[in-house]
């Protein structure tokens, strides 16, 4: 809209109807409408690249428990994030620990452990963070756990090989 706007006022400076061309209005229009074109160009080659540079597996885990981020911002999200891989029993975190990250779980779950007591388990498409981040909060300074985070069997319908 800025730009056809923009574009409109370009002929209304150079067609005049004092039959001089306003120069001054003209090249201020003709800047306005290379940043707008640019920013547009920007908006659509982010969503090009979201769309179509991240991996089949990612979208679709974006689809399913990330909707309601915009495309743009979760591929963004996943361009910075470095994937981490555990087995089975595996510690991912310990209790006083530093963790100033994000961590989301892509696959799997992951059993909270405070002070050796199973407090809850996060799921696939869950996140965990001691930051603030996920609450638009950035605290500062040394952040550390307040749980030991284990990786934890897959889960069981039937209950019987369930943490307890």
């Amino acid at each position: 809209m800025a730009v056809l706007g923009s574009t409109a006022m370009l002929f209304f400076t150079y067609f005049h109807p004092h039959g001089r061309i306003l120069w001054l209005p003209l090249k201020w229009n003709a800047l306005f409408i290379a940043i707008n074109s640019y920013r547009v160009g920007r908006v659509l080659w982010d969503r090009h690249v979201a769309e179509n540079w991240m991996s089949l597996e990612l979208r679709e885990f974006g689809k399913e428990h990330l909707a309601v981020m915009d495309g743009v911002d979760y591929y963004k999200l996943i361009s910075i994030g470095v994937e981490e891989v555990y087995e089975e029993g595996e510690l991912v975190l310990h209790q006083g620990q530093p963790n100033p990250n994000i961590r989301i779980v892509l696959e799997g779950e992951l059993e909270v452990l405070r002070d050796g007591t199973l407090t809850y388990v996060v799921e696939t498409g869950n996140f965990i963070s001691e930051a603030g981040l996920h609450a638009g909060l950035m605290l500062k300074g040394d952040i550390e756990s307040c749980a030991t985070i284990v990786v934890g069997p897959p889960f069981d319908p039937t209950g019987e090989n369930n943490a307890k």
